[in-house]
């Protein structure tokens, strides 16, 4: 889904931000509000349980499996569901969590962890925009809430997300020439480097590496929402 500032959003009372996803020729309720997508991220356990573990929290109608049964003929619900889930993931949020990332198969390093950088999250959309995402994160799309994240990368004013993710990255040149400044950008960079998190099952780190990075899915559903 591409940016339209003519479309209207839909947002349900109980479920926050709904995108219609059009699948096989039938709409779909997809439930993409940014604190949703966050969730059902952080629950997809792999590509034999996804369906399970996900079609909760990501379709509107997850009650009404006849609903998801017809958007998924030819064949059976459980057949069909993976690739439903990975197209709305990808189409909607620019989500890539198919298992041979057909969709970003370039590998991209981290810059940015939804877990880790809560908190500079947070303190960065309110100083930059004025939102409490407690106030906006059910009320906005994924798309949304990612393309905000990526215009805080142009803002002049520095906020604490867009430092960590700037210190994440390759030094700029005039950096790398500086001894001095070079050994700040070091510090600056171990203060900011993303922990490993070993914790995460097999599937889960494989439904990361299938996302890419983070900062690059943003980019990508910026042009999306």
């Amino acid at each position: 889904m591409r940016c339209d500032l003519t479309r209207t959003n839909r947002v349900d009372p109980e479920r926050g931000h709904v995108a219609e996803y059009r699948w096989r020729g039938r709409d779909i309720g997809i439930c993409d509000s940014a604190r949703n997508v966050v969730a059902v991220v952080s629950s997809f356990d792999g590509p034999d349980q996804a369906w399970r573990a996900v079609t909760e929290k990501l379709f509107l109608d997850f009650d009404n499996e006849a609903v998801l049964a017809a958007a998924c003929e030819p064949g059976s619900l459980e057949d069909n569901i993976s690739d439903l889930v990975c197209s709305a993931l990808w189409d909607v949020c620019g989500l890539d969590a198919t298992p041979d990332r057909r969709h970003s198969p370039e590998w991209e390093e981290p810059r940015f962890s939804w877990t880790q950088d809560a908190h500079r999250i947070r303190a960065s959309l309110l100083a930059a925009y004025g939102l409490d995402w407690d106030e906006c994160a059910d009320r906005m799309s994924f798309a949304d809430m990612c393309g905000l994240l990526a215009s805080l990368m142009e803002t002049t004013s520095p906020t604490p997300f867009q430092q960590a993710v700037i210190y994440r990255g390759e030094a700029p040149e005039h950096v790398r020439k500086s001894d001095g400044a070079m050994e700040s950008w070091r510090a600056c960079a171990a203060h900011y480097a993303l922990e490993d998190e070993g914790g995460e099952g097999d599937a889960m780190r494989a439904a990361d590496a299938a996302m890419a990075d983070m900062f690059a899915a943003a980019r990508r559903a910026a042009g999306r929402g």
